[in-house]
């Protein structure tokens, strides 16, 4: 019997489907974020599809913490951010290991598969490196919009320096391949996945900044102003929209 799964592409959903799979006893055959779940795969497979719940990922992040330690929920954030094809069974892998092994696990020089690893993430923040210095932005009402298309998800690692150096007013920086949104408006700067909205489903592949302003500017920014009553600071909540960087480094 196959194991097949798709989360909404947030690393708080893939810990749900890791926290699904470890509590029952079973090896997932593949993992895969929405975004990328489509052509050839969706055809040969049928996946079920695992709801992201922030209790269930944030208090199993934790548990990994209390047995290996900051250093093993550091690299599974990492690793997460490289976006490899492979990022969600090398995760549920480390994970398992983390909880027989303990601390340990992730100190030995000798272990291949942790080099790999670690060699993964070091060219994911060359590579953030190199997306921030060749940033391109093009105003359009007043907002400078850029369109990027990195390997890796490289948005959580130079978002502080695109909101304190690259971008001085409004921006909106739109990650196509991976489903990611940030966006400033006035003080307020709020981060979205939209994996799961139709819209960004059917224009998936759009680079022009002035459609892209379009499609997601009004409806997310007004969004944000509406729900922030109700939701603390940069922290929107809804189905399929989650802050996949709001899982800290270190939680223990």
């Amino acid at each position: 019997m196959r194991y097949d799964f798709v989360y909404d592409g947030t690393l708080e959903g893939l810990l749900c489907v890791i926290a699904f799979a470890v509590g029952r006893h079973v090896r997932p055959d593949t993992i895969s974020a929405r975004y990328s779940f489509d052509g050839e795969l969706a055809v040969r497979i049928r996946p079920v599809y695992i709801r992201t719940d922030r209790d269930i990922a944030d208090n199993f992040y934790r548990y990994i913490g209390h047995n290996a330690g900051p250093d093993c929920q550091q690299l599974i954030y990492d690793y997460f951010l490289t976006a490899a094809d492979d990022t969600g069974i090398t995760i549920y892998d480390m994970i398992c290991r983390s909880l027989r092994e303990g601390r340990g696990f992730t100190a030995g020089r000798d272990d291949g598969r942790i080099r790999a690893v670690r060699h993964r993430i070091r060219d994911l923040y060359r590579e953030a490196g190199d997306e921030l210095l060749t940033l391109l932005s093009v105003p359009v009402n007043g907002v400078e919009v850029a369109v990027t298309e990195p390997l890796g998800i490289v948005i959580p690692i130079i978002r502080e320096a695109v909101t304190g150096d690259v971008f001085s007013g409004d921006f909106l920086l739109y990650d196509r391949r991976h489903a990611l949104l940030l966006m400033r408006s006035g003080r307020d700067v709020c981060s979205f996945n939209i994996a799961s909205d139709p819209v960004y489903r059917e224009n998936r592949n759009e680079t022009d900044p002035a459609a892209v302003y379009d499609l997601f500017w009004n409806r997310y920014i007004t969004a944000a102003d509406r729900q922030r009553r109700r939701c603390r600071e940069e922290r929107i909540l809804s189905d399929g929209i989650s802050g996949l960087w709001e899982i800290p480094a270190y939680c223990c």
